[in-house]
């Protein structure tokens, strides 16, 4: 009892739990129609996007030339197979296709395509997984017509945003995610299977497959959201690790070593940093001969000078200036691709502390905050307001200040929004608890006794 009353005050331990206890019950308040956007903005917060809006300078990063952004628009069949046609014929060394390729197109323009992706060495295609609420899974999958995906391996690139939470900025993407489909599908026809013949993307025992999986489940079917032939319970890749994995396998090796299901993005920056040319330029050759080869090229929709963007394509990003309050997404779905094929192949990954370390750190940040309020308020009452003050920016700056430094230069996430919530609600918890909970308490203990 001697040493609780010596190290620990009660006042302050009691005001600090009730700050957690908030910070439990403040998402089931806001869970009302009525504040849906406060909560959205409160989840959606993350401090180290000052890192990128404020604090970061994009000129100093340097451009990735690894990779090549092609915006093929809303091209027909038969103008994608000469646009591929003319990219197969300069040697790159993978490309990525972010569009579902449907063959309801004339029978020319549909074997056109087909033959220009058959000529493809290292070919990746996109495909879309579907989250089922009630069960809070992915129970099917939208891809291309199966004409045009046995020539290649697909990936989904709904890493972006699963379920219905496109109005979230996109800071991490999952490695590999489950699909459970219905128990009716049927295996995937011979020869469709999931890697090209040859390629060994997950033999069994290699290890690339996450734990408790042997293989990678095989894919085909058509455009339309279906459960089709994925077997159940398989386990699948995001477009970009594909894309990745044609290039340059150690890289996810590598990726997969980390043990990680979910991978924080270094953005590198926008499509200013790549190469990137118009679809249209490439079909009347304005482009320089050795701009392909070896490079992996990524084609989709995209269009960054575009006035009136395509939205549908786009995507909320750290690198925002506007990071609270944002109205408009700033980043096309393939840049987002293009930055995590950056940091897979250049192995700039990110840590981050585990939450229950950071809840720890807030906590005990939080008691030594409260109690030096509670030493202001005891000794100097008539200085409170201002003293308090002056340590929340003081505490507040030394925060920012730990936030940069670990993000740039140790490539570390401090994990620090529990410790800035809680600070922030740090004063006026206290102060309800000293001046109305506790003599609340006081007086309703003492009228039973």
């Amino acid at each position: 009892m001697k040493f609780k009353r010596k190290y620990i005050d009660t006042d302050s331990l009691m005001s600090t739990i009730l700050v957690f206890v908030t910070l439990v019950l403040l998402p089931l308040f806001l869970s009302f129609n009525f504040f849906m956007p406060l909560k959205n903005a409160f989840y959606d917060f993350a401090m180290t996007d000052i890192n990128y809006a404020k604090l970061r300078s994009p000129e100093k990063e340097l451009a990735d030339t690894n990779i090549v952004l092609i915006d093929i628009g809303r091209m027909s069949n038969s103008k994608l197979a000469d646009l591929l046609n003319i990219l197969n014929q300069n040697k790159p060394r993978v490309i990525g296709i972010d569009k579902e390729l449907r063959d309801d197109e004339d029978s020319a323009s549909n074997k056109s395509l087909a033959l220009a992706l058959s000529n493809v060495n290292r070919l990746v295609l996109s495909n879309r997984l579907f989250y089922d609420k009630k069960t809070k899974n992915f129970d099917s999958i939208s891809r291309s017509s199966e004409m045009f995906t046995k020539y290649g391996i697909s990936g989904f690139t709904n890493q972006i945003t699963i379920d219905d939470r496109s109005h979230e900025t996109v800071r991490t993407f999952k490695i590999y995610t489950k699909v459970n489909v219905g128990a009716g599908s049927q295996p995937a026809p011979k020869g469709t299977g999931f890697a090209p013949k040859g390629t060994g993307f997950a033999p069994k025992g290699t290890g690339f497959a996450p734990k408790g999986t042997d293989t990678i489940p095989k894919e085909s079917g058509t455009i339309s959201k279906e459960s089709g032939s994925v077997q159940r319970d398989s386990i699948v890749h995001p477009f970009p690790v594909e894309v990745v994995h044609l290039y340059d396998p150690e890289k996810v090796q590598y990726l997969y070593s980390r043990n990680n299901e979910e991978e924080i993005i270094n953005f590198r920056g926008y499509f200013n940093k790549y190469f990137f040319i118009a679809g249209e330029q490439v079909l009347n050759y304005e482009f320089n001969s050795n701009l392909f080869s070896g490079k992996i090229l990524l084609l989709s929709y995209f269009d960054p000078f575009n006035m009136s963007p395509l939205f549908a394509y786009k995507y909320y990003s750290p690198l925002d200036s506007n990071y609270t309050g944002k109205s408009f997404p700033d980043m096309y779905g393939i840049e987002i691709h293009a930055n995590v094929i950056s940091m897979i192949i250049n192995e700039n990954y990110f840590n981050i502390i585990p939450s229950w370390l950071a809840i720890v750190l807030a906590f005990i940040l939080c008691y030594l905050m409260i109690i030096s309020y509670k030493y202001i308020d005891d000794k100097y009452p008539t200085w409170y307001e201002l003293l308090s003050l002056v340590i929340f920016v003081i505490i507040s700056l030394l925060l920012l200040g730990a936030n940069y430094y670990s993000y740039h230069l140790l490539m570390l996430d401090l994990n620090l929004n529990y410790a800035l919530f809680a600070i922030i609600l740090a004063s006026p918890i206290y102060e309800a608890y000293t001046k109305s909970i506790k003599p609340l308490l006081q007086r309703m203990f003492k009228n039973k006794s």
